[in-house]
């Protein structure tokens, strides 16, 4: 007997070709996530990947879906949210181009290593929604928009570095969340 979830059958066909994909990562395609064990609210928003939303989705969530690897169109939709080139969001992320463009066609996931790039810059845009939000007016704030222009700003706070410099690693994005979340309370580190 199958078992419906949202619109897949868990136990027949879909679900064993997404599930035999699993020891395969690189064949791995983007619809293969739907079936995956998030409340359906949640993958449907994760989907969205909705900065906000990352950056105030536990935890759990948050590695789960890094780990699975998420779709590699959300890099294209991210570009697009910034005003920056595929090619230039590859660049500032230490991402392959070809890499990219290859899973892009083959509608395929990104590799864990490549969806935490991804995801932690997507994750710096929300931290810098929810400052704007919470400070009281975000009316009209692009955070994405922001964000990119800041990235290029040479900081003090990095040694007259540009932001940009440091999305490659995790510590870089660490240490750049640091800097959005001083700019909200006005100290600068």
């Amino acid at each position: 007997m199958a078992t419906v979830t949202g619109a897949l059958v868990v136990d027949g066909s879909p679900h064993r070709r997404a599930q035999q994909r699993l020891h395969h990562p690189a064949s791995l395609k983007a619809d293969d996530l739907a079936w995956l064990p998030l409340s359906i609210e949640r993958t449907a928003m994760l989907k969205r990947a909705a900065p906000l939303a990352w950056y105030e989705a536990p935890l759990e969530e948050r590695m789960a879906l890094v780990r699975r690897g998420v779709p590699a169109h959300w890099l294209r939709t991210l570009a697009a949210a910034m005003d920056l080139s595929r090619s230039t969001l590859c660049e500032l992320l230490g991402l392959k181009l070809s890499t990219i463009n290859r899973k892009l066609q083959q509608n395929l996931l990104l590799s864990p290593d490549e969806s935490e790039r991804l995801m932690g810059l997507q994750r710096l845009i929300g931290q810098a929604e929810a400052l704007v939000r919470d400070c009281g007016d975000p009316e009209g704030f692009e955070a994405s928009i922001w964000l990119a222009g800041w990235l290029q700003q040479p900081q003090a706070s990095l040694g007259g570095a540009q932001p940009a410099r440091y999305l490659d690693t995790a510590d870089g994005r660490e240490q750049l969340s640091r800097l959005i979340g001083a700019q909200g309370s006005g100290s600068y580190q």
